[in-house]
């Protein structure tokens, strides 16, 4: 989940479809809001969010949805989501489209628009390459140079900035974190960069005969919902279904199920 100029890769949930057509480029666009909240979906980012191929389902899969099933539930709140075009993100929230989205205050350059929630997990960017032998290096993202690296189109990511030019690093951009890997096996890239957790679930499940390995790791920040200050209610609503959950042990049940690491 790496981060665009202002949001980051935001993953989200829906109970209804209610007043929402398909476009032709794929998208869902509201005719009109009928739930109580709009979230902004991504559909490719296991373990967080992710679709299953061949299902019907109007609902993604994954651990975001899986807690804010809980809230929805809590709260008897409708929700419907939107898959809108990246650069198309920042404008929906100020034109108040979109109501939510999971954020992090760390990538968030008018934080005083949001409110967030409670953390919901650890992020960590890795580092991920090819490597043919038993090595574990452990890599500093300032020790790259000049080294094609696969990133995702539209994001940002602080762990690099301030050595694209100084480093002479180069952007091949993808789609998605799967796409970024299958470029690097490709040879398109010497290293991507990806979440830890989104790597791991890749790596086990889609590239296990594969030679890709972490070798390096950035800083951990807390994953969070940020929502629209003037829809701060609900961020005291989910801190509630979240406080809840960790009292009785189902928060942890959920970050095991799907391999993300809690605070």
């Amino acid at each position: 989940m790496p981060i665009p100029y202002c949001f980051p890769r935001i993953n989200v949930i829906s109970t209804v479809l209610t007043g929402a057509i398909l476009t032709a480029t794929g998208f869902y666009s509201p005719i009109s809001t009928a739930g109580d909240l709009t979230f902004l979906e991504n559909q490719e980012n296991a373990p967080y969010m992710y679709r299953v191929a061949g299902s019907h389902s109007t609902l993604p899969r994954g651990y975001i949805p899986a807690l804010l099933k809980y809230f929805i539930d809590d709260h008897k709140i409708d929700v419907d989501f939107l898959n809108i075009p990246q650069d198309q993100i920042a404008a929906s929230f100020a034109q108040q489209k979109l109501d939510a989205a999971v954020l992090s205050a760390e990538w968030v350059a008018n934080t005083d628009d949001f409110v967030f929630s409670q953390p919901l997990a650890k992020y960590t960017n890795v580092l991920i390459a090819e490597i043919k032998t038993d090595a574990k290096p452990q890599l500093r993202f300032s020790a790259l140079k000049e080294a094609f690296i696969c990133t995702q189109k539209g994001y940002h990511y602080p762990e690099l900035d301030k050595y694209w030019d100084s480093n002479n690093l180069i952007r091949v951009d993808f789609a998605n974190e799967l796409s970024q890997l299958q470029g690097l096996l490709a040879n398109h890239c010497e290293y991507a960069v990806i979440d830890k957790a989104t790597a791991d679930w890749y790596l086990k499940r889609s590239f296990k005969k594969e030679h890709l390995k972490v070798a390096g790791e950035g800083a951990t920040i807390a994953l969070t919902i940020g929502f629209r200050k003037d829809k701060a209610k609900y961020a005291t609503l989910l801190d509630s279904t979240i406080s809840r959950l960790k009292a009785n042990g189902e928060l942890k049940i959920l970050q095991r199920v799907y391999k993300v690491s809690g605070f």
